[in-house]
């Protein structure tokens, strides 16, 4: 995992700036309830890496303000991937970090994360340095796991 240096409240990535890091979460459930859960809990892990000093995207929030449209409209859901997976790969060329909550009742990613996993892992090649963590609610957030590269 990359070593950092906290200077100034920030963890500290490329030419001194904040380091970035992506919040991958799952937003698709049966239910209106449900999605807000996830919503709440993405938004949980993107407040955990704020107080950490890192400069968090959470694209969670957008979702939930429709900036892309209607989650259960297909083109609005494909039109909002493209975009997202835009802001991991530019996330991944850059260094910064990609973090991932995994739920609890599923061995498996949702399809959504597991597209954002692989867009990351796919342009890491462009960065001198990579992070990947893992999160669970399990009620309070865990990471469970770390895996990156020293640069």
């Amino acid at each position: 995992v990359p070593s950092r240096v906290r200077r100034r409240g920030g963890v500290v990535g490329e030419g001194g700036a904040m380091k970035v890091v992506y919040i991958a979460a799952p937003v698709s459930a049966p239910t209106l309830e449900a999605i807000e859960e996830n919503l709440r809990r993405a938004e949980a892990l993107a407040k955990h890496a704020l107080e950490r000093g890192y400069a968090p995207i959470c694209v969670h929030s957008m979702i939930a303000r429709g900036v892309f449209g209607g989650e259960q409209n297909p083109e609005h859901r494909a039109r909002g991937m493209a975009v997202d997976l835009e802001i991991v790969r530019t996330v991944s060329r850059q260094g910064g970090e990609f973090w991932v909550l995994h739920p609890v009742a599923s061995p498996h990613l949702s399809k959504g994360c597991h597209e954002e996993y692989w867009t990351y892992m796919n342009n890491t090649r462009w960065a001198r340095r990579w992070c990947v963590r893992w999160f669970r609610m399990e009620p309070d957030l865990v990471e469970v796991e770390a895996r990156g590269s020293a640069g």
